[in-house]
């Protein structure tokens, strides 16, 4: 869905493969900080939502191209 977004503006601009496998995954970390962000701003547990979505392994599963982002979040 969103990566596809990153894809396909990255295609439109005549970047390489690498570059539009980066955007993909730039889109998928936006996304994931989007409904991170949503997620504090509702939950009366704002701390602990806080910590456990800049754990590294959460950064690093969402920054990656993969629909791993929109199964797991």
């Amino acid at each position: 869905m969103v990566p596809s977004v990153g894809v396909t503006i990255a295609k439109l601009l005549g970047w390489g493969q690498v570059t539009t496998l980066y955007m993909g995954g730039l889109f998928n970390l936006t996304l994931s900080l989007f409904i991170l962000y949503i997620t504090i701003r509702i939950t009366p547990f704002k701390t602990l939502f806080c910590l456990l979505g800049i754990t590294p392994f959460v950064l690093h599963i969402s920054g990656g191209f993969s629909y791993d982002i929109t199964i797991n979040t």
